[in-house]
């Protein structure tokens, strides 16, 4: 197993705790994991190995001052 596979193990959904199936897209940027986790109730996009374990939209986020600066 690689250690992306090993972190996908241990996830479960923050919604209902049900364990995650990881479903892959193929991707030509970088050599990250793309694609969507689901369980029963949800699903959860994987963007460049990086779970977004969130129900509401995300927005575009600043890292210089750690807050949002276009919601939605």
């Amino acid at each position: 197993m690689t250690s992306f596979e090993n972190f996908l193990a241990v996830l479960q959904c923050p919604a209902c705790g049900g364990d995650l199936a990881f479903a892959p897209t193929a991707s030509g940027i970088g050599g990250g994991h793309y694609g969507i986790l689901s369980c029963a109730c949800s699903r959860y996009p994987v963007i460049d190995d990086v779970p977004v374990l969130m129900k509401r939209p995300v927005g575009i986020i600043s890292h210089w001052n750690d807050g949002a600066i276009h919601s939605g």
